[in-house]
Parts: structure tokens; C-alpha cells; sequence
């Protein structure tokens, strides 16, 4: 039977780690709900520029032309830590499935355990970036735009966000999203989010004269939607971080408890069992007096 001490002292300590759990798990639920009324107004604005982009009636191939553009560029949300489950891992499964049918694509990763992960899967980045902060502003993405999307043209046939996808607290999914072109989501229909309703376009030759015309329109909005775009999904992963590490450390938390009740008991086993053999000692050695005397 184990020492006393030596149980009282990791009980002890396995509280202290069940304390840090718990820490953690609310701190990450404090997030969750402004991520989530963030995301909800980010959607819908995000949408209505989509939408009016398609209500300009300028298709993406009249808008881009450049027949040299070939290449897709595949863009990673993961995480700088873990303690999110299997989310980073779930998420490198897909991105490994997509490079293996896509791989001339141009992968972008943020977040050191991507990375990390994707090296160890022979993936290997053309650029890498931290991860966002908790609570991330747009402008946290400013070096990637600069790099990238400099101008107002997408130097990329087919644009390519691969993260994890907010369904709710207890369930994340990862999912491939294309953001450009934007008519087009990952099985080749509307794009994410859209109905899937044919909208009424307008009719180009009422609109002749009408400078500038919806096509310049479409080409000053293409960058900018495609931000707007990478925002969101960007917003949506930091939002599945933060649900999958409350949901981990609430595990975890659970865990502990049922391993530090487990010790308890052997603690007040051992305990008792010190007590009777102590009890036992005194009463033979007194025992012993008396057959002395």
C-alpha cells in the first residue's frame, strides 16, 4: 500500500493542474460569446458584398482574364498552442487529402502546430504566420494581404481556406471553403452561405452609361471581398479554437476530478489502515505490560 505522504502530496498536486484546467476553460468561454455575435454581423456583411458583386453581372472570367494565372493558393487557419483536442490534427488531415489531389497549390499556414504538423506529413509551407490573437482584428492579416494581395487583382486561379468551421460549442468541422472565384464552393456549386437561387441580373445595355461601369466596380471590389472573405474565415477558426479548447479542458477537468476521487480513497484507505495497525501496536504492547506484571 502506497505512502500516505506521498498520496496527500499528489493529490495535492493533481488539484493544483484540476485548477489550471478549469482557468483555462473560462477563459475561453469569456471569448466565445463576442467572437460569436462578431461572426454573425461579419456574415451577413460579408454576404451582402458577395451579393452585390454578383448583381454587378460581371463574371469572373470577364473580370481576370490573364490566361498565365495557374496556380491556386491554399490558406491554413491552425493554432500557436494546443489543448484544443483534435482539431489541429483533424484539420492537417484535410489539408494533407488536398495536397495529395492539388500538389502544385501554394500552401499558406498559420499557427506554429500546423506547421509543425504539416512538416511532419512532408507538407512543406511556402510561408508561414503566428497564429491570430484571441480576439483578432482584420489587421492582423495586413502582412498576409501586403504579401499576397497587394493589388486589385487575385494572382491566384482558385483561392483556398482551409479551417476549422464553427458549428457549435460541443462540434467543429473542417472544411474546405474557396473564396475566389466566388460563385463557387469546394463541390463545384454556390458559394458557401449563398442560397443557391438564381438572382435577376441586370440588364447591361440599361446601364451603358452608367461610368463607371459594373465591371470597373467588380475589379475595385475583388481584393477587398476576397479580405473580407479571408477575414471571416479567419474569425470563424479562432472562434472553433476557442469551443474546442473549453470543450478539452471541460475533459480534462472531468478527468481529473475522477482521478483525484480515486486517490482520495486510497488516501483514506492507507489512512485507516495506519490508524488500526497503530491501534493494534498500542494495545499489544500494553497487553504485553500487563502479562509482564
Amino acid at each position: 500500500m502506497r505512502n500516505i505522504y506521498d498520496l496527500k502530496r499528489e493529490i495535492q498536486d493533481l488539484k493544483n493542474v484540476r485548477d489550471v484546467i478549469a482557468t483555462l476553460e473560462r477563459i475561453s468561454a469569456s471569448y466565445i460569446p463576442a467572437l460569436r455575435s462578431h461572426l454573425e454581423i461579419l456574415e451577413e456583411y460579408a454576404e451582402g458584398n458577395r451579393r452585390i458583386f454578383r448583381k454587378l453581372g460581371a463574371k469572373q472570367t470577364d473580370v481576370q482574364e490573364d490566361d498565365d494565372i495557374s496556380q491556386s493558393l491554399v490558406v491554413v487557419f491552425s493554432t500557436d498552442h494546443g489543448l484544443v483536442g483534435g482539431l489541429n490534427s483533424r484539420l492537417i488531415e484535410r489539408v494533407v487529402e488536398h495536397v495529395r489531389d492539388n500538389p502544385k497549390d501554394h500552401v499558406i499556414v498559420f499557427g506554429e502546430k500546423g506547421k509543425d504538423l504539416m512538416r511532419i506529413s512532408g507538407i512543406h509551407p511556402a510561408a508561414i504566420f503566428s497564429a491570430l490573437t484571441d480576439k483578432p482584428s482584420i489587421d492582423e492579416l495586413r502582412e498576409f494581404f501586403d504579401q499576397f494581395f497587394s493589388t486589385s487583382d487575385i494572382a491566384y486561379r482558385r483561392v483556398t481556406v482551409l479551417a476549422p468551421r464553427f458549428v457549435s460549442v460541443l462540434e467543429q468541422s473542417v472544411e474546405p471553403s474557396v473564396v475566389w472565384p466566388v460563385y463557387s464552393d469546394h463541390n463545384g456549386g454556390v458559394e458557401a452561405g449563398h442560397s443557391g437561387t438564381v438572382e435577376e441580373q441586370p440588364n447591361e445595355e440599361s446601364y451603358a452609361f452608367v461610368d463607371p461601369s459594373g465591371k470597373r466596380v467588380a475589379e475595385f471590389l475583388i481584393a477587398r471581398m476576397v479580405r473580407l472573405t479571408m477575414y471571416e474565415k479567419a474569425l470563424g477558426a479562432k472562434l472553433s479554437e476557442h469551443a474546442a479548447r473549453m470543450t478539452a479542458m471541460a475533459d480534462a477537468g472531468k478527468s481529473a476530478g475522477k482521478i483525484v476521487s480515486n486517490l482520495e480513497h486510497q488516501y483514506f484507505k492507507a489512512r485507516q489502515y495506519t490508524i488500526t495497525k497503530r491501534l493494534s501496536e498500542v494495545f499489544s504492547a500494553k497487553q504485553s505490560l500487563k502479562l509482564d506484571l
